[in-house]
């Protein structure tokens, strides 16, 4: 009987020492060993197993360098199990908790693929298309591949932030333009003419751009032959300018130090969630000259440039506000102190990134 209970109390030392060894294993895991685990996992698709690694990583670990890029790696996990909300969250909590890591430019990177992915798709009438499904969105992914560009020359990621942010511009002008063409088919000329110019200015350098320009004529004519005695005669101060004299970027220069008026420089300083007012556009540079003396400009005004079907093209800009709704309340005024019917809001972000396309063309 003696020997049965040394029995049992050995097969109980020994599960014992079992469980305890069970229990302890993770524990014997170094922060670099949960990481490579964690990695391991992503490789062969099994994500769920990754996002439980660095979960644990950061719960273990919480000071290792690996465990500060564990929310960005869960990141991208998320992402490629298109849990996308998630996927921003992690991101956005690697972001905000390690603004000075060298993976940073990485981090703004993956977020415009996740907001690309949420903010595009593939077009109903044609499957090899992509188009926008979400413009809120798609401009989010815009604005993260752009903050790749602007804040890290350097990165590896750089080259395919560009490639993102022109296919993202064209896929927003076709979006404009298709709703500019809905408008016109529906007899909203005026509609139709808003989206059409908002393309010519905000996406200049895309294949829409030439035919919003066509859409403005044709609204234009198709208004005036239904409805002669409605359409305003265009005054002296008219918000869009179409081109008429060609000039040179040395020319202008020129002019914009003569006048003070602020450089591109200034507009790639400022902060990129600002707003601004667009008054004109222009490739003549004389009425540009014109416009800002009739009015008193001078010191409140700054310019940037782009081409446009082989022409320089100017766009004249007004103020900095912090709120669209300061914005809004200056812009009501000018209209009135300028004598114009049209001035177009636009965030600063915007402004840099074609500035920064244009430079890089």
């Amino acid at each position: 009987m003696r020997l049965y209970f040394i029995f049992i109390a050995a097969l109980l030392m020994t599960a014992c020492a079992t469980t305890q060894t069970q229990t302890q294993q993770p524990d014997e895991l170094t922060p670099e060993q949960y990481y490579s685990e964690a990695r391991k996992a992503q490789t062969s698709g099994k994500h769920d197993s990754a996002i439980t690694y660095f979960r644990d990583l950061e719960l273990r670990y919480p000071s290792s360098p690996y465990a500060q890029l564990a929310p960005v790696e869960a990141g991208y996990a998320h992402y490629k199990q298109k849990n996308f909300d998630t996927a921003v969250n992690e991101v956005d909590r690697f972001i905000y908790t390690y603004p000075d890591h060298a993976n940073q430019d990485y981090a703004y990177y993956l977020k415009g693929l996740i907001r690309t992915a949420q903010g595009t798709g593939k077009s109903t009438s044609n499957p090899n298309e992509i188009t926008i499904i979400d413009a809120e969105l798609a401009r989010d992914a815009y604005k993260q591949f752009f903050t790749v560009v602007k804040s890290y020359p350097d990165s590896q990621y750089r080259d395919s932030a560009l490639q993102h942010l022109s296919q993202l511009r064209n896929q927003l002008a076709n979006q404009e333009l298709q709703i500019a063409r809905d408008k016109l088919t529906s007899n909203d000329f005026d509609g139709a003419t808003k989206h059409a110019k908002f393309i010519s200015e905000q996406y200049a350098d895309t294949p829409a751009a030439s035919e919003a320009i066509n859409l403005i004529v044709n609204a234009a004519s198709v208004n005036t032959a239904q409805t002669p005695t409605t359409v305003p005669v265009p005054t002296q101060h008219s918000t869009e300018m179409m081109p008429a004299a060609q000039t040179t970027s040395a020319v202008v220069n020129a002019e914009i130090a003569r006048k003070s008026l602020l450089s591109e420089d200034w507009l790639m300083q400022q902060n990129p969630d600002h707003f601004t007012l667009q008054i004109i556009g222009t490739t003549n540079i004389n009425k540009l000259e014109r416009f800002i003396e009739d009015f008193g400009l001078q010191n409140q005004t700054a310019y940037f440039h782009r081409t446009h079907n082989s022409k320089d093209w100017y766009s004249l800009l007004y103020g900095n506000y912090s709120s669209r709704h300061e914005a809004l309340d200056v812009a009501d005024k000018l209209k009135d102190k300028l004598g114009i019917g049209d001035i177009w809001l636009r965030q600063f972000d915007e402004v840099q990134a074609s500035i920064q396309y244009d430079r890089n063309r």
